[in-house]
C-alpha cells in the first residue's frame, strides 16, 4: 500500500519516494504531440500544478523519473530529448496593481535569464520574454517550452475592482502577444488556470492557444477517473471499511462495494465530456487519510472571484439557472458581467449533467447546430457546503454563529414563538449589506413587490439550507404551492409563505406595523385556503404553517398556523 501524496509534493518527490500516483503521461504524450500552444482550465486543487511539473520534468529529459510509466514504454516510443523550459506562476500574492504585475513578470523572466546566462538588453516584460525565448533556443539548439500556472490570478483576485482587473488583463494580453510573436521558437506551451473568462477578456493576444478544457480526450488529465480510482485505491477499501464501521459511518455487514458507492456519491461526478466521471483528488486523498466522510475540498478555501461575485449578486449565485446554456456562454464572458453558471462550473461547484445538439439557424439550405449544456452540483460534498458557503458569504456569519442560529430557530418553532422568529429573521436580514438589496442594485429597475419577494424568498431558503434543515422546495398541491417547505427533526413539515412590501420613505412605525399585519394575514390566509401543507400530510407527522411578512429591508413579522387551522380560511 503506497503512501498518499499529501501536501502537494512535486512530481520528482512523488516518484522518487514511490508515493501513489495516477499515471497521466499518455494524456501528456498526446498533448505535446498534437499541439504547440494550448490552454486548460480546471477547479483549484485538481492537480494542474502537478501536471505542469510532470511536463517540465519530461522536457528536461529526466527519463529516470518516468521509469515504469506509460511514456517510457515501447508503445510511446518517446525519445526524452532535452528542451529549455520557462516555468512561471502568475499567483503573485503581493501583486496589487498593473505596474507591480509588470515588474514581477519582468523580474521572474530576468531571474531565468540569469540562471541560463542569456543576455537581456530590453526593459519591458514583453520584450524580455521575446529575447529570453529566442536566446534560450539559440543557446540550446532546441525550441523552448513555456509553462504558465494560475494565469488568471492577476484578474480574479481583483474582480471587485473592475478597473484593476481589466488593467491586469491588458498586461496579460501583452505577455501572450509577445509569446505569440515567438511561436516559431516554441516547442510546446501550456497555460492553466481556474477560469476561462480571463483568457477571453484578452481578445486577440492568446488566440493561438487551443482550449483543451472540454475536449473529451483530455477529460481525465487531472483528478482520478473511475478506473484510476478502482485501480489505485482497491487495496485500501477493506481496512477503510472496518474503520468506518467502528465509527458508525458504514453499517455492520456492509461490503467494499457499498463503500465504493458511497465514496462516489460524495466525491465523484465531475464531467468534462469524457467517457468517465472524475473524482476530486484532494478530497479522495484526505478521505483515505482521515477515514471519514467529510467535505474536504469546499472547506480548503474559495476562489477570490467567486466570493466577490456572491457578495455582489447573491441571488444570481444562490439560485442559478442551470438549463440549456450555449457553448459560447460557457467559453466566453465579459469581465463587467460574469454569469453565474460559467463561474460556478469553472470553479468546481457545478458539472455538466448533459450536452445536446440543437438547431439554431439555417445557412444555404443547411441546418446550423450548436451544443447546449445543462448543469448540476457534482456530488454530495459540494451540495452540502455550497449553500452554507453562500450563506456565510452573504450574511457575514461564521459556522459557530450559523449553528446557534439553527438551534434558536428550531427552539422558537417548537414553542411557536412568533415574536422571536420575526426578530431572528429581522436580525438575519439586517446583515445583508445595503447595496445587495434588489432596490439598490439598479435604482432605475423599478422592482415590484413580487421581485422583492423572490429576493427574500431566496435568502430565507438559503438560510434554512445552511442551518442543515432539509428543504422540501416549492411542493405543489391541488390549489397552489407554498414558498418553502422544511422537514423538521421531529418529522413535522414546516410550510413557509412569504409576503413582501417594498415600503415607502417616511412611514411612521404605526403605519409599518399595519402594513406588516396586513401582509402577514395574507400569507397565513394563503397557507390555509390553498392547503399548502397538503402534499406533506402523508409523509410528515404533523404540519406547521409559518407566515413571514417582510417590509422594507429587514422588518419581519411572523405568525403560525397549526394542523387544526391549516385548512380553514381565516
Amino acid at each position: 500500500m503506497k503512501k498518499l501524496p499529501l501536501g502537494d509534493p512535486p512530481f520528482r518527490k512523488i516518484v522518487s519516494q514511490d508515493l501513489l500516483y495516477a499515471d497521466k503521461t499518455s494524456y501528456i504524450h498526446d498533448m505535446i504531440t498534437n499541439y504547440i500552444c494550448c490552454f486548460l482550465s480546471r477547479p483549484r486543487r485538481f492537480g494542474k500544478t502537478l501536471l505542469l511539473d510532470t511536463i517540465e520534468n519530461l522536457f528536461l529529459g529526466h527519463r529516470g523519473l518516468f521509469k515504469g510509466l506509460w511514456i517510457d514504454s515501447g508503445e510511446a516510443n518517446y525519445e526524452f530529448k532535452k528542451y529549455p523550459v520557462i516555468r512561471l506562476s502568475m499567483a503573485y500574492s503581493e501583486m496589487g496593481s498593473p505596474n507591480e504585475l509588470k515588474k514581477r513578470i519582468a523580474n521572474n523572466l530576468l531571474s531565468i535569464a540569469g540562471k541560463e546566462e542569456v543576455k537581456i538588453t530590453e526593459d519591458s516584460y514583453g520584450e524580455i520574454l521575446g529575447q529570453l525565448i529566442q536566446g534560450l533556443s539559440e543557446k540550446h539548439g532546441a525550441d523552448v517550452v513555456v509553462l504558465v500556472d494560475e494565469y488568471d490570478a492577476p484578474v480574479t483576485r481583483h474582480i471587485e475592482d473592475l478597473a484593476v482587473a481589466k488593467a491586469n488583463s491588458g498586461v496579460l494580453h501583452d505577455f501572450y502577444t509577445a509569446l505569440k510573436a515567438k511561436v516559431g521558437y516554441i516547442r510546446f506551451a501550456l497555460v492553466t488556470g481556474i477560469t476561462r473568462f480571463a483568457l477571453t477578456a484578452m481578445d486577440s493576444g492568446p488566440n493561438n492557444f487551443y482550449d483543451l478544457s472540454l475536449e473529451p480526450l483530455y477529460a481525465g488529465v487531472c483528478g482520478f477517473t473511475i478506473s484510476e480510482f478502482d485501480r489505485l485505491f482497491d487495496d485500501r477499501m477493506d481496512v477503510t471499511l472496518k474503520e468506518l464501521q467502528k465509527t458508525g459511518q458504514m453499517p455492520p455487514g456492509s461490503r467494499a462495494s457499498d463503500l465504493r458507492d458511497k465514496i462516489l456519491s460524495w466525491y465523484d461526478g465531475y464531467n468534462w465530456l469524457g467517457p468517465e466521471h472524475v473524482l476530486n483528488p484532494y478530497s479522495i486523498l484526505y478521505f483515505f487519510t482521515k477515514k471519514s466522510f467529510q467535505p474536504y475540498w469546499p472547506l480548503s478555501g474559495q476562489p477570490n472571484h467567486l466570493s466577490a461575485l456572491v457578495r455582489q449578486r447573491p441571488m444570481d449565485f444562490i439560485v442559478p439557472q442551470l438549463e440549456d446554456h450555449e457553448s459560447e456562454q460557457i467559453r466566453k464572458a465579459s469581465l463587467g458581467r460574469l454569469e453565474p453558471v460559467p463561474v460556478l462550473f469553472h470553479s468546481g461547484y457545478l458539472t455538466i449533467e448533459r450536452a445536446k445538439t440543437v438547431p439554431v439557424d439555417t445557412f444555404m439550405g443547411d441546418v446550423v447546430e450548436e451544443i447546449q449544456y445543462s448543469f448540476k452540483p457534482p456530488n454530495a460534498e459540494v451540495q452540502l457546503c455550497y449553500n452554507k458557503y453562500c450563506f456565510e458569504t452573504v450574511f457575514g456569519l461564521n459556522s459557530k454563529q450559523l449553528k446557534q442560529l439553527g438551534t434558536n430557530f428550531l427552539e422558537y418553532i417548537e414553542k411557536r414563538d412568533s415574536a422571536k422568529i420575526g426578530q431572528l429573521f429581522s436580525d438575519l436580514l439586517s446583515n445583508v449589506t445595503y447595496w445587495q438589496h434588489p432596490a439598490n442594485m439598479d435604482k432605475n429597475a423599478g422592482l415590484d413587490d413580487g421581485e422583492g419577494e423572490s429576493f427574500y424568498h431566496g435568502l430565507i431558503q438559503i438560510s434554512m439550507s445552511a442551518m442543515g434543515l432539509k428543504t422540501l422546495g416549492e411542493t405543489a398541491g391541488a390549489m397552489g404551492r407554498g414558498d418553502i417547505g422544511l422537514l423538521l427533526p421531529n418529522d413535522k413539515a414546516l410550510v413557509i409563505e412569504i409576503k413582501y412590501d417594498r415600503g415607502s420613505p417616511g412611514l411612521t412605525p404605526k403605519a409599518v406595523k399595519g402594513i406588516l399585519g396586513k401582509a402577514l394575514r395574507k400569507a397565513l390566509k394563503a397557507i390555509a385556503e390553498k392547503d399548502y401543507g397538503g402534499p406533506h400530510r402523508i409523509s410528515a407527522s404533523g404540519i406547521i404553517g409559518l407566515g413571514l411578512a417582510v417590509h422594507g429591508r429587514n422588518e419581519v413579522l411572523a405568525g403560525f398556523l397549526d394542523d387544526s387551522s391549516l385548512r380553514q380560511p381565516l
